[in-house]
């Protein structure tokens, strides 16, 4: 037996283990709370996209960072950037490239579940490529699903699955995205220019929450 062989062997055994404790310090899908996929790179911010769309750099939503995630470990890439886009009030996401590991230094927002995301394996979007390839969701009509009973000057705060940025400030487009989503939209409440910002809003609810009166709001219940 070579006399080498007992030290080659822990030099090697040393080796291993120091490797497995470095993908573990830098935060390995096992050990991170949030998931982790793929490379990224960084960018500037808002880019006029080709055919009328808007390309995001480096997007956020809420003063957070998107995550590349819709909902935490599912639903990442297309249905997270998808999501975002409609919120942007366009109809889809046509490209996206992702951004690795910024959760600790540039948190990320699930949109979602509304979860944020702060730690060192938490990925985001380094740009999302939006664009209105017929009309924006609810904003161009669509096939009726439903009728509702409407409500001017009432809020119904909860129960928001989604909000989605109208370009167009009308309760009826508010009223046409719970169409289109069929049995998920039990109830909306669209929010005046000004109230939450210069646009409008409108806001999903997939149970039907306790009316307030409030003139900054028009909600609806589907009968």
């Amino acid at each position: 037996m070579n006399p080498r062989t007992p030290i080659r062997n822990a030099i090697w055994a040393v080796t291993i283990l120091l490797a497995f404790g470095t993908l573990g310090s830098n935060g390995s899908c096992a050990d991170m709370a949030g998931p982790n996929y793929g490379p990224g790179n960084q960018g500037g911010y808002g880019q006029p996209g080709s055919g009328g769309g808007q390309t995001y750099n480096q997007p956020t939503f809420n003063n957070y960072r998107v995550d590349w995630c819709l909902n935490w470990g599912a639903n990442c890439g297309g249905p997270a950037a998808t999501e975002f886009c409609h919120r942007m009030g366009y109809s889809q996401a046509t490209a996206w490239t992702q951004a690795q590991n910024i959760g600790s230094f540039s948190p990320t927002l699930l949109l979602g579940d509304g979860a944020v995301c702060n730690q060192p394996g938490c990925d985001g979007f380094d740009s999302i490529t939006c664009t209105s390839g017929g009309a924006p969701p609810g904003q161009g009509g669509g096939q009726q699903q439903g009728t509702f009973f409407e409500e001017p000057g009432t809020d119904r705060p909860g129960m928001n699955y989604r909000n989605v940025v109208l370009n167009n400030p009308d309760p009826k487009n508010c009223k046409n995205l719970c169409r289109k989503d069929g049995a998920v939209c039990r109830a909306f409440t669209y929010v005046n220019p000004g109230v939450q910002g210069p646009q409008a809003r409108c806001y999903l609810k997939n149970g039907v929450p306790a009316p307030v009166a409030d003139n900054c709001c028009h909600s609806g219940v589907k009968k």
